[in-house]
Order: structure tokens, then C-alpha cells, then sequence
């Protein structure tokens, strides 16, 4: 990741643990929790394009990830943040990717489609809204990173959703926590020299 310092920061998970590894380590980042509640899950069917993991269950947590009050949270810091650094600051938005930007549980997609990303992320209509957000936090500057412990990252699939989710050719990172931290999200940021102004300071950064 590009080693120039990060002036302001914002992350989003749906797991309390994360947020709290965030917060306890890189205390000037800002966190939002997301909804994640499995009362209003919906079953899939294993099929061509949704693979179930072992002894896992398919399902589109409904009530789960960014909703519409998270969108206004970030639109909110996406102002503030630019006002406060004179809209010449370098600005990051992290994001957990599973329950987070996704609705999807308990498998892995084996398909790119447009469709199979309406499946994961909830619908088309909660897609239009995710992908309007997106197109707010680059039009206002701010880089997009996924900070997540999904085993699937390094797999060609998982990058063509998330590029057909952000639009062709927009420029995104990917910091695999669970490769670089063992799965801790605060340290996985703090090993980085970019974060060293928002994070504590670790004897070793990159």
C-alpha cells in the first residue's frame, strides 16, 4: 500500500471483535458497527454459481450490513473529513467485505454476474445503493479498502465482483488481515506505514 500518510480514516465492520481491534489500536480511525442479524436470514439453494461451504448453510442475511443510516454516517465523515483537510488530505474508507457490503453467508460465490452480485449484496435495489455510496467517496477523493478476513481474496472471482461492484477501472486495495495479522484488523493496519499517524506505534511498520 502506498506509504504516503493517511490524514483521516473511517471503518465499517459488522463483528463487535474487529471493531474493538480497530478501535484499541488505531484509536483516530473512525468505526462504524453495521447491522448483522441472523433473525431475518433467507435460505439459498447450493447452485452453479453459490457454492456451500461444509456443514454451512447458504444464506442472504436480510437485516445485515450497510443500510441506509450507515450511508448518511459515511456521508456525513465524507464532508467533515474533507473540510477538515481542506479537501487536500489523503483520505481512506475500510471495509469489512462479508455482512459488511455483502448480505451473504456460508459459502462462496463461483460466479462474477452482475446477478450473482445482486444475490450477495441483497438485491438490486440495496446493490444501486451500495454502489451510489461508492460513487460519492470517489467523486469526493476518498480511496476504497477492503480490510477483510475473507479467504477467498486472492481467487479471480472474488476480485470481478468486487470491481463490477466498484466500476471498471476504479482503483481499490485489498489488505488481507487474516494473511498479514492472523485475522487482527487493528494490527494489520498498524503494520502499515501509511496508518502511522492514526494508529499506535508498533516496532515494526511497512
Amino acid at each position: 500500500m502506498n506509504a504516503q500518510q493517511i490524514d483521516a480514516a473511517i471503518f465499517l465492520d459488522n463483528t463487535r471483535e474487529k471493531i474493538e481491534q480497530v478501535k484499541a489500536a488505531c484509536p483516530a480511525i473512525t468505526t462504524i458497527r453495521v447491522a448483522d442479524s441472523a433473525a431475518a436470514a433467507r435460505r439459498l439453494q447450493p447452485n452453479k454459481t453459490l457454492r456451500r461451504k461444509p456443514r454451512d448453510q447458504l444464506e442472504i442475511r436480510v437485516n445485515a450490513g450497510i443500510n441506509a443510516s450507515t450511508i448518511r454516517r459515511m456521508k456525513a465523515w465524507t464532508r467533515k473529513s474533507k473540510s477538515k483537510s481542506k479537501g487536500k488530505g489523503r483520505r481512506v474508507a475500510l471495509f469489512d467485505w462479508g455482512c459488511t457490503i455483502t448480505q451473504f453467508k456460508g459459502g462462496r460465490p463461483q460466479s462474477s454476474s452482475e446477478e450473482t452480485l445482486a444475490t450477495i449484496c441483497g438485491g438490486p435495489e440495496r446493490l444501486a445503493a451500495l454502489r451510489a455510496m461508492f460513487n460519492d467517496l470517489y467523486a469526493n477523493g476518498v480511496e476504497v479498502v477492503l480490510l477483510t478476513n475473507n479467504t477467498t481474496t486472492h481467487r479471480r472471482v472474488f476480485k470481478q465482483l468486487v470491481r463490477r461492484l466498484l466500476g471498471p477501472g476504479r482503483p481499490y486495495k485489498i489488505i488481507a488481515s487474516r494473511d498479514t495479522a492472523g485475522g487482527h484488523k487493528g494490527r494489520a493496519l498498524q503494520k502499515l506505514a501509511a496508518f502511522r499517524g492514526l494508529c499506535k506505534i508498533t516496532r515494526k511498520v511497512r
